[in-house]
């Protein structure tokens, strides 16, 4: 018998695509193949992972021996998690086992990777059927809280070495756009660039005393070496080159710039500052700067004229309270939450002015979607899949809607760090604009957002900058500019503006910031909404209300659409809460409270003095039914989940301690969970 770490069941669960689009994890596990370890070790290791008071289980695997010990963990999750979430955590669970010496079978960070239950082979067991080695451990305890130490500090740090990893391939392609941006010859260089160009490297090295290998050697002795090794490396290229240097002397000299390994490395500027200017950059800058610092013109403070309220210009929206003209908007939502299907929906709405959202669209015009993760081939079946659901025509949108992608050498870099410091490259906007204003493009779709820079994305200060450029470029062509981004995390609860990944500036710095929620298991639940199908069901809201008042939730449904080539590719379409599905409502959860109040419940549903009697009893379901019994515990759970009932221990008639709910915090409506008003 085997298990899925997720909860997603259907048919085609096994497809590890699939999962990782749809799956709902709730198990962390690992497989120990090698290194015959000791129960006592594993124990000791997944103690130090979860906690001494956590749940899992330890077990023989069906090939473990007398000899050669095998194992297998499973631990249950506090809460389900997106697949991008979830193999983090199990990253870190390998990580904290591999610092006991335990090397794990990473193939269980699969997202469809089944996990064999106990089992013992029949050539493993004796004559009377019984196993020859098998061991098992059990920890009871709550499931495992991905916010305790040291797990928590283990999923950090893979997300950050994850952001490292993605700044660094920024930071690869935006070398490439930099060096097309900053030959000789442009007017767009630097004064240190100009100096690095006009100032051969090797000239400058010959000046100060270096010493070459040979003639055409990349290797030199730097003057402050006491050695006879040449321990300066030189790389020429376009903008003059660097050198590196492994000298120790150079180090204590304090010349140009420290390496994460402790050299020092540097171009012709360092040089010159360090020689001419005693390592004064500052110093050194204003040596070779052709200007001085911009005059600081008259400063004037002028007095309000109010004019004719009719006269002032009406704000332009693109789709009414949704998307501004002229404004940068950030929508911001969790992996596979449905925002790539629902940006594609808004783009055809745009470009063909048809509500197939269920958004007016004030401004129907040209659509610039750039994406800079995903190729043009899945951009295509998205689009054409939205096209067939939608019933949009291709001359709806003929030449009106635009694509880029970076996968297939669209690439966009709109700023770099330098040793000067970040560096905003202007250029890379001014040609954005252009095109727009020749394009004539209405909305503009950057998506995500952390792939069109290589800058710290937590720096605040950084970030303000690029969002501002942004906003520049969409008040000089009166675009509506879109930056899709993603939470910081997605698996933490319901999605708001402050869940943007990164530095709060973004968010902060536009106008509008649109949320995408997935359905929670509450509100699926509520709605009558199979917890295998929840994955289909997101919501869209302003959650910045900064231009127009705050809005309802607008929820979408992703279809799936055949397309003729065979493949099936999901689409967002509107979605209304069914009007007569039965909720239970907060009367409901304050009249089991005040019961609560008086009389005795269990948690367990198999005392006679189970709370789900009296759920049952106050919701009209019958609890001795099979069926309504199952659902009547999923309520008692989900109750004390939300805080409206907590978990007391307590002395029964036999003065055994067991678990009794007792009255939580005031509810609020389960209509709330998805969109509807208040009911206090």
């Amino acid at each position: 018998m085997a298990i899925l770490a997720s909860s997603y069941a259907l048919p085609d669960a096994r497809e590890f695509a699939v999962q990782r689009e749809r799956g709902s994890f709730e198990i962390l596990a690992a497989d120990i193949d090698q290194g015959n370890v000791p129960l006592e070790r594993l124990e000791a290791a997944v103690e130090a992972a979860f906690g001494a008071d956590v749940a899992s289980a330890i077990y023989s695997t069906s090939s473990a021996t007398i000899e050669n010990n095998k194992w297998r963990v499973i631990a249950p999750l506090a809460d389900s998690l997106p697949y991008d979430i979830w193999v983090l955590a199990q990253q870190a669970f390998f990580d904290i086992l591999r610092s006991h010496d335990i090397v794990p079978d990473t193939a269980l960070a699969r997202a469809g990777q089944v996990i064999y239950l106990p089992n013992v082979k029949p050539e493993n067991r004796g004559e009377d059927g019984e196993p020859i080695h098998y061991r098992f451990s059990l920890a009871e305890g709550p499931p495992v809280d991905l916010s305790r130490q040291p797990l928590a500090g283990a999923v950090e740090r893979l997300v950050e070495a994850a952001a490292a990893a993605e700044t660094k391939r920024a930071t690869d392609r935006a070398a490439r756009m930099l060096k097309k941006a900053l030959r000789p010859g442009t007017d767009v260089l630097s004064p240190i660039g100009r100096f690095n160009v006009e100032n051969p490297l090797e000239d400058l090295l010959a000046k100060y005393g270096y010493e070459q290998k040979h003639a055409g050697s990349s290797d030199w002795r730097s003057p402050f070496q006491t050695s006879n090794s040449f321990a300066t490396r030189v790389e020429l290229e376009l903008d003059g080159g660097y050198w590196t240097s492994l000298s120790g002397s150079d180090t204590e000299a304090g010349l140009g710039a420290p390496t994460a390994s402790g050299y020092r490395f540097g171009d012709a500027f360092d040089l010159f500052a360090h020689f001419e200017h005693a390592g004064d950059r500052s110093a050194a800058l204003a040596a070779i700067s052709e200007v001085g610092p911009p005059a600081v013109g008259e400063i004037v403070a002028h007095p309000y004229c109010p004019r004719d309220p009719a006269k002032i210009p009406s704000r332009m929206w693109v789709v009414d309270h949704l998307l501004l003209a002229g404004t940068v908007t950030v929508l911001t939502a969790p992996g596979a939450s449905g925002k790539t299907t629902f940006t594609v929906g808004l783009a055809l709405s745009i470009a063909t002015g048809s509500a197939i959202l269920d958004m007016t669209v004030s401004a129907q015009g040209n659509v610039w979607v750039w994406n800079l993760e995903d190729d043009l081939d899945e951009l295509e079946r998205s689009i054409s899949a939205a096209q067939q659901h939608h019933g949009v025509s291709k001359s709806e949108f003929d030449g009106k809607l635009f694509v880029d992608s970076a996968l297939d050498g669209s690439e966009l870099c709109t700023a770099i760090e330098t040793r000067e410091g970040m560096k905003l490259l202007e250029p890379v906007f001014d040609r954005i604009s252009a095109e727009i204003k020749h394009k004539q493009i209405r909305a503009l779709i950057i998506d995500p957002f952390v792939s069109s820079h290589a800058v710290e994305e937590n720096s605040n200060t950084k970030i303000d900058k690029i969002v501002k450029a942004w906003a520049r470029v969409a008040r000089a062509t009166g675009c509506a500019i879109i930056l899709v981004h993603h939470t910081s995390k997605a698996g933490a609860g319901e999605v708001s503006a402050a869940s943007a990944r990164g530095a709060s500036a973004l968010t902060s710095a536009a106008r509008g910031v649109l949320v995408i929620n997935k359905m929670a298991a509450d509100a699926a639940r509520a709605v009558g909404v199979p917890d295998g199908e929840r994955w289909r069901y997101f919501s869209v809201q302003d959650d910045k209300h900064s231009r127009a008042p705050a809005e309802e939730a607008r929820w979408f449904e992703i279809v799936s659409v055949a397309l003729p080539n065979g493949d099936s590719v999901g689409v967002a379409t509107p979605w209304d809460v069914p009007p007569d599905v039965p909720l239970y409502s907060a009367e409901h959860v304050r009249a089991v409270q005040e019961l609560a109040a008086t009389q005795n419940f269990r948690r367990d549903f198999r005392a006679v003095d189970w709370i789900g009697h009296a759920i049952g009893g106050v919701i009209a379901l019958d609890s001795f039914d099979a069926v309504n019994r199952a659902r009547l515990d999923r309520i008692a759970r989900e109750w004390v989940k939300l805080g409206y009932f907590a978990v007391e221990k307590r002395k029964d008639a036999s003065r055994k301690d067991r678990d009794y709910l007792v009255p939580g915090r005031a509810p609020t409506s389960l209509r709330d969970a998805i969109g509807g008003g208040c009911d206090s």
